[in-house]
């Protein structure tokens, strides 16, 4: 039975037909009971459907039935430690333009240096509401160090884990739980890879001081 309505709460990233990665704070009940029901796929502009430019118009986006959820067996609701989760469809997805699988990182090279993108509809600084358009937001990977000396004793980090962000007017507030951070490939000729998984932690606002967290994929 449908309580209560809360669409989009969280983002994720297709890795096969039927298998979306997210966070698990966002596959699990909320602390107001809620839980995801469904997927959507081939989103972009959440004002329309479907999206549409002069020039081209998207398929009409599909809202996918759950079948099932799959939590890291050592997730830890308390330190957001192994935040992730699979949300199993109970129905195969039809790849197309706007509907694609995201390739996982295989390297275990270190990243520091890199720039990458991380993408969602959340919240950027200066927001009142999430936004209507997927955001895109190129944020610089520093080094795990760096974040500890920020965050001290007050977020448990771990090897597992990577920080990136530090950069005035490019921090990501509410929204972007489950979001995927993307590097070009260079190996594959501008394709992009997923090189970590999501947001990890669970933001309520945008005063954190420039710097996020991702669980490594």
């Amino acid at each position: 039975k449908v309580t209560k309505l809360l669409e989009h709460p969280c983002c994720g990233s297709i890795i096969a037909p039927r298998v979306v990665l997210t966070t698990a704070h966002c596959a699990l009940k909320n602390p107001d009971n809620l839980s995801i029901v469904s997927v959507r796929v081939g989103e972009y502009d959440i004002s329309q459907n479907p999206d549409c430019t002069p020039t081209f118009c998207a398929l009409p986006v599909r809202d996918v039935p759950l079948s099932h959820v799959v939590v890291h067996p050592g997730y830890s609701s308390k330190t957001y430690r192994h935040n992730i989760a699979l949300l199993v469809l109970k129905q195969r997805l039809n790849y197309s333009v706007t509907v694609q699988p995201i390739c996982l990182h295989q390297s275990h090279s270190p990243l520091e240096g890199s720039r990458a993108l991380l993408v969602g509809w959340g919240r950027v600084p200066g927001d009142t509401d999430i936004r209507k358009r997927q955001q895109q937001i190129d944020l610089p990977v520093i080094g795990l160090d760096r974040c500890v000396r920020v965050y001290g004793g007050s977020v448990p980090l771990s090897m597992n884990e990577i920080c990136v962000g530090g950069e005035e007017g490019k921090d990501a507030c509410s929204g972007f739980g489950g979001a995927p951070l993307v590097l070009m490939d260079k190996v594959s000729k501008g394709h992009f890879t997923q090189i970590v998984v999501i947001v990890s932690l669970d933001q309520r606002n945008a005063e954190w001081r420039g710097f996020q967290c991702y669980v490594l994929s």
